[in-house]
């Protein structure tokens, strides 16, 4: 039976009982061992839910100190580090493996600075997106507040949506962290790589 309107009780036969809080993504089993397919199967279905966080996201470091890996930039004494405890950064771009901590580490930056913060994807974001966040940028500027774009996968951009970045990143109006895979001498603009 239900006790709140965000939580029920689970009975799957031979497996047990579970219970589960869709508010806080909890998942928790009584009686018996939970069979791994299972609980694969309702976290991969809880991925497409809107009302339910993603595990890694609920997982996703939200201070510095509690980061892991990367620490010859994030250690005290450090770049990153550094440029935290001056309260401003320098647009950067990240080359590193998938799943090495790229989004976790710029959202911790902004968290720190106190900067509004944009997240777009290099294969699903557009001109009009970036021309939105110029704009609200202008109005951060104005008022002394950083604005940050992590712009995801910026390999995926063509050379022209990169520009459209250019003179915004120049006059230090956005601050633009992008993550990339690949190589970024042969898929980032040579502009934004200075």
């Amino acid at each position: 039976g239900c006790h709140r309107s965000t939580s029920i009780w689970i009975k799957i036969p031979k497996l047990g009982i579970f219970w589960c809080d869709f508010s806080k993504n909890i998942f928790i089993s009584f009686f018996r061992k939970i069979d791994i397919i299972c609980v694969l199967k309702f976290f991969m279905e809880s991925l497409f839910s809107a009302s339910i966080t993603p595990l890694a996201s609920l997982l996703r470091p939200m201070f510095l100190e509690d980061y892991v890996g990367q620490s010859h930039l994030v250690a005290p004494g450090k770049p990153i580090h550094t440029f935290l405890k001056a309260g401003k950064i320098p647009s950067l771009l990240l080359w590193w493996p998938p799943g090495t901590g790229k989004t976790s580490l710029a959202r911790i930056i902004a968290n720190s600075l106190d900067a509004e913060f944009f997240h777009l994807s290099g294969v699903l974001s557009k001109k009009d997106d970036v021309i939105k966040i110029i704009s609200k940028s202008q109005t951060n500027f104005q008022s002394g507040r950083q604005t940050i774009l992590f712009l995801d996968e910026i390999h995926r951009w063509s050379k022209s949506q990169q520009d459209t970045l250019l003179p915004w990143v120049e006059k230090g109006i956005i601050t633009l962290i992008g993550a990339t895979t690949e190589n970024p001498s042969f898929t980032v603009n040579n502009a934004l790589l200075s």
